[in-house]
């Protein structure tokens, strides 16, 4: 079993470095010293492969690499052949363990930690130059054709190295995310609602492609300077809509679609077009992954507030159960009662008995108030919310003496259930407040339900309209409305939950006048975030 163990093993890492050889060797034919494909490929193995696996990406390099090498043996010298034969991907690896060791999350590069895989791409991209430089300066120079000075190799070869990273990393790290998707979540689930962005991506690179197509055909330095130029557009436009893998596709697209408007290798204008693209996509990656990040934190609060308020109204639900409960065992004892003091008719005298049925009355009574507290009755009837003009609040402010006016506006059964039973509880929370804070003879409520752009919203406005009065007794307030008697921050909290406002007004009497509107955004599509529906 170990011996069959031990050759899987052996089996793995011998195919993960046939793999590694056969993508080298592939690259490198549309590799030269300012676009460096095979960079991409040495870093995003790295980062997403385990470290198991890196010995074998060495012998997977350094294969095709010394073979390649032998072939100039006679033109380069020997001095050149065995330091060229060293594989840089033995360069990257310290920066990409300390990348993969010292950032926080995952193993692999994400949004949260864009700017280390930058700086990892950065110290690759140097020490690549430098050691490239160095290899270059063992060419021997020939009477046939002039050297490039070593500086400016030093430039390219950090450019190539630098771009060629940009264009497959980023693409490698999405591809690596959506196969992970998919195992977990299975590949139908997965495309199906980016099915829109694999549309825009496919349109974006056609319109890139038949750009510079049309650059080709013109066969004008004009037109392609201007494509090259033209394709750093769609780049931008794809960063900000779609995050740092918009940034990464369309930036990858751009860079292939600037190299194949390349006249002849070295031009000018394409090291300066190739320079401009390797900025500019820095720059749009850190924009893109920092507008990811803000993205997800929005899902993810709206995500929250949405299990906050499904959590109120099941609250709601369950209270209003034990309101039912509360009712059913009235109707209960009603009937229990009402037959036993039927039966003790002819032993008991009518004084006594008349004095049992207002005990039996009154308990019914209190029952019935205790669930109408918990959860009014007319509150289940279709239409308007009665429950604020014929529920608790009404009996409660008769109760104590204060008048009360309501003015309803709006087709309110219109808004979700969640809303009308929130718009219900707010009220209650705010006559008590009002009735605390500053007591009048006269309250006055004011509903207005209305739709904007597809969503609708509800405005309740409660004013003290009356003379002051004396206060009166907060427990009583609480007990009759049913009220946790809240106060004014954490009622803007609870209005919060709905993406409503709050505002207290001191009038001049000395009364309060409390104004709040809550939003019905109980459907997800009412909702966008950076263009994008959540």
């Amino acid at each position: 079993m170990r011996i069959g163990n031990r050759t899987g093993v052996w089996l793995c890492h011998i195919a993960m470095a046939a793999v590694y050889a056969f993508a080298y060797i592939v690259l490198r034919n549309v590799s030269f010293s300012h676009w460096s494909l095979i960079a991409g490929l040495r870093l995003g193995c790295l980062l997403l492969l385990p470290r198991r696996y890196w010995a074998a990406l060495v012998v997977g390099e350094i294969i095709p690499l010394v073979y390649f090498n032998l072939q100039c043996l006679q033109q380069f010298g020997a001095a050149w052949t065995l330091t060229a034969s060293v594989p840089p991907i033995l360069l990257a690896m310290p920066f990409v363990v300390w990348l993969r060791d010292h950032l926080p999350g995952p193993r692999r590069s994400t949004a949260q930690h864009m700017l280390g895989l930058l700086l990892c791409v950065l110290g690759t991209s140097i020490l690549t130059a430098v050691i490239d430089a160095g290899v270059y300066s063992l060419v021997p120079s020939t009477s046939g054709e002039a050297k490039v000075p070593l500086e400016e190799a030093a430039s390219q070869y950090f450019l190539g190295t630098y771009l060629g990273i940009l264009v497959i990393v980023p693409l490698a790290l999405i591809a690596f995310d959506a196969t992970l998707h998919g195992i977990k979540g299975g590949l139908i689930k997965v495309i199906s609602p980016s099915a829109h962005v694999v549309g825009e991506s496919l349109l974006l690179l056609l319109l890139m492609a038949a750009t510079s197509a049309g650059a080709l055909a013109a066969n004008s330095e004009f037109w392609r300077d201007l494509a090259q130029i033209v394709l750093f557009v769609p780049v931008v436009f794809f960063a900000l809509r779609r995050g740092w893998r918009g940034a990464a596709f369309a930036g990858a697209v751009a860079s292939c679609c600037i190299v194949w408007l390349m006249p002849a290798h070295s031009d000018r204008a394409t090291l300066l077009a190739q320079t401009a693209m390797a900025l500019a996509l820095t720059t749009l990656l850190m924009l893109g992954a920092r507008t990811t990040v803000m993205r997800l934190s929005l899902h993810e609060g709206w995500h929250n507030l949405r299990i906050a308020r499904q959590e109120l109204f099941l609250n709601e639900l369950r209270v209003r159960r034990n309101a039912q409960d509360v009712e059913a065992a009235r109707e209960k004892l009603n009937l229990t009662h009402g037959q036993m003091l039927h039966r003790l008719r002819g032993y008991l005298p009518g004084s006594e008995e008349l004095g049992y049925r207002e005990q039996l009355l009154s308990a019914q009574r209190d029952l019935h108030t205790v669930a109408g507290r918990l959860s009014p009755v007319e509150w289940g009837r279709v239409g308007h919310p009665n429950a604020l003009w014929e529920g608790p609040i009404t009996q409660t402010l008769r109760d104590f003496g204060v008048t009360y006016e309501v003015e309803p506006g709006g087709q309110m059964s219109l808004l979700a259930p969640d809303i009308r039973v929130a718009l219900y509880r707010l009220a209650c929370e705010i006559v008590t407040y009002v009735l605390c804070e500053a007591p009048t003879e006269r309250l006055v409520l004011r509903t207005f339900t209305r739709s904007e752009r597809g969503i609708w919203s509800v405005d309740l406005d409660i004013e003290g309209a009356g003379d002051p009065v004396e206060p009166l007794d907060r427990t009583n307030v609480l007990a009759r409305l049913g009220s946790a008697g809240l106060s004014e921050e954490e009622m803007r909290n609870r209005v919060r939950l709905y993406k409503g406002s709050l505002a207290i007004e001191r009038l001049r009497a000395g009364t309060i006048r409390v104004r709040a509107q809550l939003q019905d955004t109980s459907d997800p599509s009412l909702d966008w975030v950076f263009g994008e529906v959540v």
